[in-house]
C-alpha cells in the first residue's frame, strides 16, 4: 500500500509539471521497475491529471497505460524502458491546445508587473461596450493562468485574442460561456480556457450572436483578477434598446388592461393584452390573463391559440421550460372544453331541426289543405235547366263535401222556383 500511495505521488507531480526532470535516467527508470513490480496485480486505481480537483480512471490515461505495458525481466530484473513515454508524459501536462490557423492581433500593454499585466482596449468598429466584467473559475485553472503570466514574461510583442465559446453541454449552467485567450509565441498558436462569465451575464449574453472580447487584466497573485471586457454590435444593442422600450410600453399596456378588466369591459382588456404580447412577446401575465378571460367567455378556441403561441414562443426563444408544461395542461383542458361544447352545440342544432321539421310539416299539412279548399269553390255554375251560367250565389246550397267545402245544387234558384209553380198547377 505504501509502495501505491509512492507512485500516485510520482504521478501526481509528473502530471502537475512539478517532477524534478534532472533526475538522472537511472533513478527514474529504478523507481518504476520497483513499483510496478510490487503492483503487478493491482486493480485500476484513480490518478490526479492536468487539474488537481478532477481524478480521472488510470485506464483512461493513455501515457500510463504504456507504463503498464512495459515488459519486466524478473530474471535480470532489467526494465526495457522507452525514453519517449517519459516525454509524452511530460507533454500531456500542457494546459493548452496547440491550433492551425487563427488571426491573432497586438496588443498594447499598459502596464505590467511579474505577476500582473494591465492591457488597453480598443472598441471595435461599429460595436458598443457591454460590460466590464470580472473571469470567473480561474482559481480552478491556476496552471493555465501561470501558462500565459509565463509566456507574457518570456515575450516583448503581445499577439493574442481572446474569444468567447458556448459550453452547451455544461451540467451547472446551460448558458455557459467560457472565455479562453489564444496567443502567439514562438511561431506556434495555442488555446488555453481562463475560465467563465459569470450566469447572469451568460443569460443576458445568450440571444446575441456577435460578440467581441478584449482582455483587461490578467494575474496570478489569488487568480481572481482576471477581467475582460464584452463589445456588442451597434444593431444589436439598438435591437436590445428597442425591445427594453417595448417591454416597459407591454407593461403599461397590461396595466390600462386590468383597469378595464376591472370595470368590467372585458373585449378591451382582452385587446389590450393583445397589444402587449406583440410588443413584448415574453409578456407571459398578458398571455396567462388572456387564457383566464377566454375560459371565462367559454372562448376555448381562443384560449388553445393562445396557449400554442405561448409554447412556441418559449420554445423558440430558449425560455423558461417549466412554463412549457404549465401551458400544456391548460391546452389539454381548454381542448376537452371545445370538445365538449361542440358536441352540445351540435346537439342543440339536432333538437332544432328536428322541431323546425315539424313545425315546417304542420305548416305545410296546413297548406296544402287550403290551397284544396281554394281549388274546389265554385264562383260560377251552369244551371242544368236553363243551361246558362249563373253565379254560384243564384243556386241553393245543400249541404258540406267531405273535404268540408259547400256543395250547390244543380239548378239556380229561379229555375227550381218555376219548375216548382208548374208541378203545383198540374195537380190543381
Amino acid at each position: 500500500m505504501q509502495l501505491w500511495k509512492k507512485i500516485v505521488n510520482l504521478l501526481k507531480k509528473i502530471f502537475l509539471n512539478q517532477y524534478n526532470n534532472e533526475k538522472s535516467q537511472d533513478e527514474f527508470e529504478t523507481y518504476i521497475s520497483n513499483t510496478n513490480n510490487s503492483n503487478n496485480n493491482k486493480s485500476q486505481k484513480d490518478i490526479y491529471k492536468n487539474d488537481t480537483s478532477k481524478v480521472i480512471p488510470l485506464d483512461d490515461c493513455k501515457t500510463f497505460n504504456e507504463y503498464s505495458s512495459i515488459k519486466i525481466d524478473n530474471k535480470q530484473d532489467n526494465l526495457n524502458i522507452n525514453t519517449n513515454i517519459k516525454k509524452s508524459i511530460i507533454e500531456s501536462t500542457k494546459c493548452y491546445e496547440v491550433i492551425d490557423d487563427f488571426l491573432v492581433n497586438k496588443q498594447i500593454l499598459k502596464d505590467s508587473s511579474y505577476n500582473t499585466f494591465y492591457f488597453s482596449a480598443k472598441v471595435p468598429e461599429n460595436y458598443e461596450l457591454f460590460k466590464e466584467t470580472r473571469v470567473v473559475g480561474c482559481y480552478y485553472r491556476q496552471e493555465s493562468i501561470d501558462e500565459v503570466i509565463d509566456t507574457f514574461n518570456k515575450i516583448d510583442e503581445f499577439k493574442f485574442e481572446c474569444i468567447l465559446e458556448d459550453e452547451l453541454e455544461n451540467s451547472y449552467d446551460s448558458n455557459a460561456k467560457a472565455v479562453y485567450l489564444i496567443y502567439s509565441i514562438n511561431k506556434e498558436i495555442r488555446k488555453v480556457k481562463l475560465g467563465f462569465i459569470n450566469k447572469d451575464l451568460s443569460y443576458e449574453l445568450r440571444n446575441f450572436t456577435d460578440i467581441k472580447l478584449s482582455l483587461l487584466k490578467i494575474q496570478n497573485t489569488n487568480y481572481l483578477g482576471t477581467k475582460i471586457a464584452i463589445y456588442i454590435k451597434t444593431q444589436e444593442i439598438n435591437e436590445i434598446k428597442i425591445r427594453e422600450s417595448n417591454i416597459k410600453t407591454a407593461n403599461e399596456l397590461n396595466k390600462l388592461a386590468s383597469t378595464f378588466e376591472e370595470s368590467g369591459d372585458i373585449d378591451k382588456a382582452i385587446e389590450k393584452y393583445k397589444e402587449s404580447i406583440e410588443l413584448a412577446f415574453t409578456s407571459f401575465g398578458a398571455f396567462d390573463r388572456l387564457n383566464i378571460l377566454y375560459r371565462k367567455n367559454k372562448n376555448y378556441e381562443a384560449e388553445i391559440e393562445n396557449c400554442k403561441k405561448a409554447i412556441d414562443i418559449i420554445k423558440r426563444n430558449n425560455l423558461d421550460d417549466s412554463k412549457i408544461e404549465f401551458y400544456n395542461n391548460r391546452l389539454k383542458r381548454a381542448t376537452e372544453l371545445n370538445q365538449k361544447q361542440k358536441y352540445t352545440e351540435a346537439k342543440k342544432i339536432e333538437r332544432d331541426i328536428k322541431k323546425s321539421n315539424k313545425s315546417q310539416a304542420q305548416q305545410k299539412t296546413k297548406l296544402l289543405k287550403d290551397n284544396v279548399a281554394n281549388n274546389v269553390i265554385e264562383t260560377v255554375r251552369t244551371c242544368t235547366i236553363c243551361n246558362q251560367i249563373k253565379d254560384i250565389e243564384e243556386f241553393e246550397k245543400n249541404g258540406k263535401k267531405s273535404d268540408g267545402s259547400i256543395k250547390y245544387k244543380h239548378q239556380c234558384k229561379a229555375c227550381r222556383n218555376k219548375r216548382k209553380r208548374e208541378i203545383k198547377k198540374e195537380k190543381q
